[in-house]
């Protein structure tokens, strides 16, 4: 994060910030050597190929987590039949959930975690909607800790679905009252 926004982002020479990414890596990194060979031989080239190699890496994964966890911290809390929030926080959880799996980097105290925090962005009537939906939907892989984020995710996904047939239903509605 310091050299992208320090180096690699100003508008400077490649060369330069060439020279400022072998500064920051000597020493530190065991394939450096080979970035730096490869920056020597095409600057542009090897510099661009340096910049993807250490973000896959070092940054790649971690950066994708916390983008994705910060996309569920940030959504608003959705009310009651506001469809496209409840549609935007599900994306993210599922989005979020998708990136630990990728990674793997997904723990059981992290989906609990994740659990908590999109059952804090869910409005009252969606909460108690959801709670009773756990009542009546036993889960194998549930523990004794509650519900989990697949929990959520499952009856946010079911809950969008019947949500899309309504408003669907109510379109029909409308265009055959107004042909009538």
């Amino acid at each position: 994060g310091h050299f992208l926004a320090n180096v690699h982002y100003q508008k400077a020479a490649i060369e330069h910030k060439c020279e400022a990414l072998i500064h920051a890596i000597r020493g530190g990194i065991p394939e450096a050597e080979d970035l730096i060979i490869a920056m020597g031989n095409n600057p542009e080239v090897g510099y661009k190929l340096a910049i993807e190699t250490l973000e896959q890496t070092y940054g790649g994964s971690q950066r994708a987590l916390k983008y994705s966890l910060h996309r569920v911290k940030s959504s608003p809390i959705v009310k009651k039949g506001d469809y496209a929030s409840f549609s935007s926080l599900f994306r993210s959880l599922r989005q979020y959930l998708t990136t630990t799996q990728k990674y793997k980097r997904g723990s059981d105290f992290l989906h609990h975690e994740t659990a908590n925090i999109v059952e804090g962005r869910l409005g009252q009537a969606y909460r108690e909607e959801f709670y009773l939906w756990l009542d009546t939907n036993p889960c194998q892989d549930r523990d004794k800790e509650g519900f989990s984020a697949m929990d959520l995710l499952r009856w946010g996904e079911a809950r969008l679905k019947g949500m899309a047939r309504a408003q669907e239903a109510l379109f029909m509605d409308s265009v055959c009252s107004s042909e009538g």
